[in-house]
């Protein structure tokens, strides 16, 4: 199973504030493609899958696409706050 690189993500952060349409169309095929390949691999809570996920609701966002960027960005958070969770264990709530 082919895993998605870190490179993917860090090319399309370099390129994401770009005005052009032709790179903001190839970053949101290359973050879907991304995305696809951490699911296929069942990888629901992986955080390269969370990252790309939250590059594609900002991209969503920026794009005037709210009801899209609001699906992940809920989809994304509570990934975002297990992960918060585990990293600072002794931290009171």
């Amino acid at each position: 199973m082919m895993k998605p690189s870190r490179s993917w993500c860090r090319l399309y952060k370099s390129t994401k504030r770009r005005w052009d349409p032709a790179i903001r169309a190839w970053a949101e095929r290359l973050l879907q493609r991304a995305v696809q390949i951490w699911e296929q691999a069942g990888r629901s809570d992986h955080p390269y899958l969370l990252f790309c996920l939250n590059e594609l609701a900002q991209l969503y966002y920026m794009q005037g696409k709210y009801e899209e960027a609001g699906s992940l960005f809920r989809r994304v958070l509570p990934g975002y706050e297990q992960a918060r969770r585990f990293s600072q264990p002794y931290q009171a709530y």
